[in-house]
C-alpha cells in the first residue's frame, strides 16, 4: 500500500494502464472491476490521503465507494448519479481538503493545478501553471 503522502488520480474508468512513480499513483485498470484498485481507494480514504478523479470517475468509482458522501464533487456533464451522498456543483473542478474532482477533458488544465496546489501549495502551482502558459 502507498504511504499517506500518495495520490490517488482516478481517470476515465474506462482507461487500462498502471503507472506508479514514487509519489504518484495512478489508477486506472477498471476500476470498478478492480479489487485492488478499489482497495486502494478505500484505504486511502480511510487514512485521509488524497485522492483525485476526473470525467465519469468522481460518478462510477469514487460514489458507489461513498468517498464522495458529504463532499461537494463535479463530473462529466450528464454522468451525475441519481442516488448520491454527495453534492454535485456542476463546476470544472472541485478542490476540497483530500478530494479533488474534474469534470472532464477540457478541464485537464485546471485539474492538474488542482493536484499541485493540494499537494505543493499555491505558489510551486502558480509557478507550474505560469510555465504551463496556463
Amino acid at each position: 500500500m502507498p504511504d499517506p503522502h500518495t495520490l490517488s488520480v482516478s481517470p476515465r474508468p474506462e482507461a487500462c494502464s498502471w503507472y506508479s512513480p514514487r509519489s504518484l499513483r495512478l489508477i486506472t485498470t477498471h476500476h470498478s472491476h478492480s479489487r485492488q484498485a478499489v482497495g486502494l481507494l478505500k484505504a486511502q480514504a480511510a487514512r485521509g490521503g488524497k485522492i483525485a478523479a476526473i470525467c465519469a470517475s468522481p460518478a462510477l468509482v469514487l460514489n458507489p465507494l461513498g468517498i464522495l458522501d458529504g463532499r461537494d464533487a463535479t463530473c462529466y456533464p450528464g454522468m451525475e448519479p441519481a442516488e448520491t451522498k454527495a453534492r454535485m456543483t456542476g463546476e470544472r473542478v472541485v478542490a476540497l481538503d483530500n478530494v479533488i474532482t474534474g469534470n472532464g477533458p477540457a478541464s485537464t488544465f485546471a485539474f492538474a493545478i488542482a493536484i499541485v496546489k493540494n499537494s505543493c501549495g499555491e505558489k510551486v502551482a502558480s509557478d507550474v501553471a505560469g510555465g504551463m502558459l496556463v
